[in-house]
């Protein structure tokens, strides 16, 4: 549930921090990770 509602947050950042290439391209390396993560669990329990 954290890594469902953490990539959320990243997918709502990304389009606020796009001006910034450094910050936004940490963002989005986070929001992918978590969005593994999610699949992962997705994967494991179902």
């Amino acid at each position: 549930e954290t890594e469902i509602r953490a990539s959320e947050v990243y997918a709502e950042l990304l389009p606020l921090i796009e001006q910034t290439d450094d910050l936004y391209d940490s963002i989005e390396q986070i929001y992918h990770s978590e969005l593994k993560s999610v699949e992962e669990m997705r994967l494991l329990v179902g």
